[in-house]
Protein backbone atom coordinates (compact mmCIF):
# COMPACT_ATOMS: atom_id res chain seq x y z
CA UNK A 1 0.00 0.00 0.00
CA UNK A 2 2.83 2.41 0.83
CA UNK A 3 4.47 1.68 -2.55
CA UNK A 4 1.17 2.14 -4.37
CA UNK A 5 0.78 5.67 -3.02
CA UNK A 6 4.43 6.60 -3.53
CA UNK A 7 5.25 6.65 0.18
CA UNK A 8 7.51 3.66 0.65
CA UNK A 9 10.81 5.42 -0.15
CA UNK A 10 10.11 8.09 2.48
CA UNK A 11 9.14 5.47 5.08
CA UNK A 12 12.13 3.25 4.29
CA UNK A 13 14.53 6.20 4.59
CA UNK A 14 13.40 6.66 8.21
CA UNK A 15 13.39 2.95 9.05
CA UNK A 16 15.99 0.50 10.31
CA UNK A 17 16.38 -3.04 8.99
CA UNK A 18 16.32 -5.77 11.61
CA UNK A 19 18.07 -8.87 10.30
CA UNK A 20 17.64 -11.16 13.27
CA UNK A 21 17.36 -11.59 16.99
CA UNK A 22 19.60 -12.04 20.01
CA UNK A 23 17.71 -13.54 22.88
CA UNK A 24 18.40 -14.48 26.48
CA UNK A 25 16.19 -16.86 28.44
CA UNK A 26 16.76 -18.86 31.65
CA UNK A 27 18.29 -21.77 29.68
CA UNK A 28 20.40 -19.82 27.15
CA UNK A 29 24.20 -19.38 27.39
CA UNK A 30 25.65 -16.17 28.88
CA UNK A 31 26.16 -14.65 25.42
CA UNK A 32 22.56 -15.35 24.44
CA UNK A 33 21.30 -17.06 21.32
CA UNK A 34 21.46 -15.36 17.92
CA UNK A 35 19.11 -16.25 15.07
CA UNK A 36 19.53 -14.55 11.69
CA UNK A 37 16.97 -14.45 8.91
CA UNK A 38 17.81 -15.68 5.45
CA UNK A 39 18.91 -12.69 3.37
CA UNK A 40 16.70 -13.95 0.51
CA UNK A 41 13.56 -13.50 2.59
CA UNK A 42 11.72 -10.22 2.97
CA UNK A 43 13.55 -8.13 5.58
CA UNK A 44 11.82 -6.61 8.58
CA UNK A 45 12.08 -2.83 8.81
CA UNK A 46 10.98 -0.89 11.87
CA UNK A 47 10.37 2.73 12.76
CA UNK A 48 8.72 4.58 15.65
CA UNK A 49 5.02 5.20 15.10
CA UNK A 50 5.44 8.99 15.32
CA UNK A 51 7.83 8.89 12.32
CA UNK A 52 5.28 6.96 10.27
CA UNK A 53 2.54 9.39 11.30
CA UNK A 54 4.83 12.29 10.38
CA UNK A 55 5.43 10.90 6.88
CA UNK A 56 1.71 10.31 6.31
CA UNK A 57 0.83 13.75 7.67
CA UNK A 58 3.29 15.52 5.37
CA UNK A 59 2.21 13.47 2.37
CA UNK A 60 -1.48 14.29 2.87
CA UNK A 61 -0.76 18.01 3.24
CA UNK A 62 1.37 18.04 0.09
CA UNK A 63 -0.92 15.93 -2.11
CA UNK A 64 -4.47 15.88 -0.73
CA UNK A 65 -4.93 19.11 1.22
CA UNK A 66 -8.01 19.93 -0.87
CA UNK A 67 -9.59 16.51 -0.17
CA UNK A 68 -8.48 15.45 3.30
CA UNK A 69 -8.83 17.63 6.40
CA UNK A 70 -6.70 16.67 9.39
CA UNK A 71 -7.86 17.68 12.86
CA UNK A 72 -6.13 17.04 16.17
CA UNK A 73 -7.30 17.53 19.77
CA UNK A 74 -11.00 16.81 19.23
CA UNK A 75 -13.45 14.37 20.79
CA UNK A 76 -16.02 12.70 18.53
CA UNK A 77 -19.29 11.40 19.96
CA UNK A 78 -22.07 9.76 17.93
CA UNK A 79 -25.48 11.42 18.02
CA UNK A 80 -27.49 9.45 15.44
CA UNK A 81 -26.81 6.59 13.02
CA UNK A 82 -29.83 7.19 10.80
CA UNK A 83 -29.80 10.93 10.42
CA UNK A 84 -31.88 12.62 7.72
CA UNK A 85 -33.29 11.23 4.50
CA UNK A 86 -29.96 9.68 3.52
CA UNK A 87 -29.69 7.79 6.83
CA UNK A 88 -26.26 9.19 7.62
CA UNK A 89 -24.14 9.01 10.74
CA UNK A 90 -24.28 12.24 12.75
CA UNK A 91 -21.44 12.95 15.19
CA UNK A 92 -20.68 15.77 17.60
CA UNK A 93 -17.14 17.12 17.41
CA UNK A 94 -15.81 19.02 20.46
CA UNK A 95 -12.44 20.77 20.81
CA UNK A 96 -10.40 19.38 23.71
CA UNK A 97 -7.46 20.58 25.75
CA UNK A 98 -5.25 19.29 28.53
CA UNK A 99 -4.42 20.59 31.97
CA UNK A 100 -0.69 19.89 32.06
CA UNK A 101 -0.48 20.16 35.84
CA UNK A 102 -3.13 17.52 36.56
CA UNK A 103 -2.95 15.66 33.25
CA UNK A 104 -6.75 15.83 32.92
CA UNK A 105 -8.32 16.23 29.48
CA UNK A 106 -11.25 18.61 29.14
CA UNK A 107 -13.56 19.16 26.18
CA UNK A 108 -15.57 22.29 25.38
CA UNK A 109 -19.08 21.12 24.61
CA UNK A 110 -20.30 24.69 24.00
CA UNK A 111 -17.87 24.97 21.08
CA UNK A 112 -18.93 21.74 19.42
CA UNK A 113 -20.03 21.27 15.83
CA UNK A 114 -22.03 18.50 14.17
CA UNK A 115 -20.91 16.54 11.11
CA UNK A 116 -23.03 14.13 9.05
CA UNK A 117 -21.38 11.48 6.88
CA UNK A 118 -22.53 8.50 4.78
CA UNK A 119 -19.51 6.52 6.03
CA UNK A 120 -17.97 6.74 9.49
CA UNK A 121 -14.71 4.90 10.19
CA UNK A 122 -13.82 4.79 13.87
CA UNK A 123 -10.55 3.51 15.34
CA UNK A 124 -11.29 4.51 18.91
CA UNK A 125 -9.38 1.73 20.69
CA UNK A 126 -10.39 0.38 24.07
CA UNK A 127 -12.58 3.43 24.77
CA UNK A 128 -15.01 2.12 22.11
CA UNK A 129 -16.97 5.37 21.99
CA UNK A 130 -18.55 4.59 18.62
CA UNK A 131 -18.97 0.85 19.17
CA UNK A 132 -20.64 1.32 22.55
CA UNK A 133 -23.06 3.84 21.03
CA UNK A 134 -23.92 1.39 18.24
CA UNK A 135 -24.62 -1.32 20.79
CA UNK A 136 -26.77 0.99 22.92
CA UNK A 137 -28.79 1.96 19.84
CA UNK A 138 -29.23 -1.66 18.83
CA UNK A 139 -30.58 -2.59 22.27
CA UNK A 140 -33.46 -0.16 21.72
CA UNK A 141 -34.71 -2.09 18.66
CA UNK A 142 -38.00 -3.93 18.85
CA UNK A 143 -38.17 -7.71 19.13
CA UNK A 144 -39.42 -7.94 15.55
CA UNK A 145 -36.47 -5.90 14.29
CA UNK A 146 -34.13 -8.19 16.20
CA UNK A 147 -35.69 -11.24 14.58
CA UNK A 148 -35.39 -9.74 11.08
CA UNK A 149 -31.74 -8.76 11.32
CA UNK A 150 -28.90 -9.87 13.54
CA UNK A 151 -28.09 -7.42 16.31
CA UNK A 152 -24.86 -5.55 16.94
CA UNK A 153 -22.86 -6.11 20.09
CA UNK A 154 -19.33 -5.60 21.33
CA UNK A 155 -17.47 -8.77 22.26
CA UNK A 156 -15.45 -8.15 25.41
CA UNK A 157 -12.74 -10.40 26.79
CA UNK A 158 -11.44 -10.45 30.34
CA UNK A 159 -7.91 -9.08 30.41
CA UNK A 160 -6.56 -11.70 32.79
CA UNK A 161 -2.88 -11.47 31.84
CA UNK A 162 -2.18 -7.77 32.09
CA UNK A 163 1.25 -6.22 31.63
CA UNK A 164 2.48 -2.67 31.94
CA UNK A 165 5.51 -1.32 30.13
CA UNK A 166 8.18 1.25 30.78
CA UNK A 167 10.36 2.35 27.87
CA UNK A 168 14.11 2.50 28.47
CA UNK A 169 16.43 4.22 25.97
CA UNK A 170 20.06 3.09 25.79
CA UNK A 171 23.00 2.94 23.39
CA UNK A 172 24.61 -0.25 22.14
CA UNK A 173 28.32 -0.89 22.67
CA UNK A 174 30.33 -0.95 19.42
CA UNK A 175 30.81 -4.72 19.56
CA UNK A 176 27.04 -5.35 19.44
CA UNK A 177 25.24 -5.53 16.09
CA UNK A 178 22.93 -2.51 15.54
CA UNK A 179 20.53 -4.48 13.30
CA UNK A 180 19.17 -7.04 15.76
CA UNK A 181 16.15 -7.29 18.01
CA UNK A 182 17.52 -7.82 21.54
CA UNK A 183 15.33 -9.50 24.12
CA UNK A 184 15.43 -11.28 27.46
CA UNK A 185 12.81 -13.41 29.19
CA UNK A 186 13.04 -13.85 32.94
CA UNK A 187 10.79 -15.27 35.63
CA UNK A 188 9.80 -11.78 36.74
CA UNK A 189 9.70 -9.68 33.57
CA UNK A 190 10.45 -9.50 29.85
CA UNK A 191 12.75 -7.00 28.18
CA UNK A 192 12.64 -6.23 24.47
CA UNK A 193 14.65 -3.70 22.48
CA UNK A 194 14.63 -2.45 18.89
CA UNK A 195 16.83 0.10 17.12
CA UNK A 196 15.66 3.72 17.00
CA UNK A 197 18.13 4.62 14.24
CA UNK A 198 21.25 3.36 12.47
CA UNK A 199 23.59 4.90 15.05
CA UNK A 200 23.17 2.31 17.81
CA UNK A 201 20.44 4.11 19.75
CA UNK A 202 17.90 1.58 21.02
CA UNK A 203 14.50 1.73 22.65
CA UNK A 204 14.01 -0.98 25.25
CA UNK A 205 10.67 -1.93 26.76
CA UNK A 206 10.43 -3.40 30.25
CA UNK A 207 7.26 -5.52 30.58
CA UNK A 208 6.08 -6.14 34.14
CA UNK A 209 2.99 -7.65 35.70
CA UNK A 210 0.59 -5.00 36.93
CA UNK A 211 1.00 -6.05 40.57
CA UNK A 212 4.80 -5.85 40.46
CA UNK A 213 5.98 -3.16 42.93
CA UNK A 214 8.32 -1.72 40.28
CA UNK A 215 5.45 -1.38 37.81
CA UNK A 216 4.19 1.65 39.69
CA UNK A 217 5.14 5.32 39.35
CA UNK A 218 7.80 6.98 41.51
CA UNK A 219 9.50 3.76 42.58
CA UNK A 220 12.97 3.52 44.09
CA UNK A 221 15.64 3.89 41.35
CA UNK A 222 18.04 1.69 43.36
CA UNK A 223 15.51 -1.14 43.43
CA UNK A 224 15.07 -0.86 39.67
CA UNK A 225 18.84 -0.91 39.15
CA UNK A 226 19.20 -3.92 41.45
CA UNK A 227 16.45 -5.73 39.52
CA UNK A 228 18.18 -5.14 36.17
CA UNK A 229 21.58 -6.06 37.62
CA UNK A 230 20.18 -9.34 38.88
CA UNK A 231 18.23 -10.47 35.82
CA UNK A 232 19.69 -8.64 32.80
CA UNK A 233 23.18 -7.33 33.69
CA UNK A 234 24.07 -7.27 29.99
CA UNK A 235 21.48 -4.49 29.52
CA UNK A 236 21.79 -2.84 32.93
CA UNK A 237 25.38 -1.78 32.28
CA UNK A 238 24.22 0.05 29.13
CA UNK A 239 21.60 2.16 30.96
CA UNK A 240 22.70 5.42 32.57
CA UNK A 241 21.78 6.43 36.12
CA UNK A 242 19.83 9.41 34.79
CA UNK A 243 17.74 7.06 32.66
CA UNK A 244 17.15 4.73 35.62
CA UNK A 245 15.89 7.71 37.66
CA UNK A 246 13.53 8.76 34.86
CA UNK A 247 12.19 5.22 34.28
CA UNK A 248 11.56 4.66 38.00
CA UNK A 249 9.49 7.84 38.09
CA UNK A 250 7.42 6.96 35.03
CA UNK A 251 3.76 6.05 35.51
Amino acid sequence: ALKKFGLWDQVEARSVKVRGRRDWNPSSPPEGEVSLRDEKLVQTVILPRDKLVGVLHQYILQNYADQVELNYGFEVEPVDFSYGKQQQALVQVSPCGKDYESGDVFCIVEGCTHVAAPLLVAADGTVRTIANAMQALDEKRSLLQRLVSKGFHVKRYDDDNQRIYKSIPFKLPKEWRPDLNYSARTKRFNFDALPANNKGDYCGVLLLRTNDPLAQANTDPKELRDLLDEYVPQFSELITNATIDAVAAKP
